[in-house]
């Protein structure tokens, strides 16, 4: 078998394309999706408007209800943050009160795994592991350290 001349294996691919193409461009309905996507487009736009006003409309309504009730921008901002920390149950440090505190897990313990296998052997090794999820809580302000869940 004979092989076929690179021109006509050209002459083959381009009228695949230009067939393809020809087809495409010659769609009657290409121009209705081009449309139906234009216009879906327009309605997300639209919407997000719409939702943009309704966030607005809402904020300038509780400005008014601020107004209405006699507090200022400045003291409703005020009250707002106090009454927040008044009602929050905060931890705190039990020496100092700062609110500066870090938390760290205890962790394995290779001593008690030592201990525990001299005296029971391999299931000793599990004895590492006691107290392991204790947390100990440490005051970034004063240096105070305790355990989670004590006072």
């Amino acid at each position: 078998m004979e092989k076929l001349p690179s021109y006509i294996i050209g002459i083959i691919v381009w009228s695949f394309i230009i067939y393809f193409a020809y087809k495409y461009y010659t769609d009657p309905m290409r121009k209705y999706k081009k449309e139906a996507k234009i216009a879906f487009k327009r309605e997300e736009k639209l919407k997000k408007l719409e939702l943009r006003k309704i966030k607005a409309q809402a904020m300038a309504q509780a400005v008014v209800e601020r107004k209405v009730k006699g507090h200022s921008d400045a003291n409703f901002v005020k009250h707002a943050i106090s009454s927040a920390h008044q009602g929050e149950n905060v931890a705190r440090c039990p020496k100092c009160g700062s609110v500066s505190i870090s938390g760290n897990k205890k962790g394995f313990g290779i001593g008690k795994a030592v201990v525990g296998a001299a005296a029971l052997g391999p299931i000793g090794l599990v004895a590492g592991n006691a107290g392991a999820k204790k947390i100990r809580c440490t005051c970034l302000n004063c240096g105070h350290q305790w355990w989670a869940g004590q006072k």
